[in-house]
């Protein structure tokens, strides 16, 4: 019984460690805070000119969000093409 017991906690502390935010920072995400250190989740919660820390999965570096304001969604992402010019197949 002390066993079984055993392996259900490992299990959970193995769970417990996919679900830990540094595990998705080291999958190439960033977790960006304010000056206060509130977590940020959207780009319209950014005040041009703000502070800001990012965290990577190796450290923190310090920011200032771009006074100019910020781009539409429309604006930053630019239609994939191929590379040379012809529709691929997907079989």
């Amino acid at each position: 019984m002390i066993e079984r017991a055993r392996r259900k906690l490992d299990e959970q502390a193995k769970l417990l460690g996919t679900l830990a935010y540094h595990n998705v920072l080291a999958r190439g995400f960033t977790l960006v805070r304010d000056a206060s250190g509130a977590m940020l989740r959207r780009a319209s919660e950014v005040k041009p000119g703000a502070a800001l820390d990012i965290e990577f999965a190796d450290g923190h570096i310090g920011a200032h969000a771009d006074p100019r304001g910020r781009k539409s969604e429309a604006q930053t992402k630019e239609p994939r093409k191929p590379v040379d010019g012809k529709q691929g197949t997907l079989l």
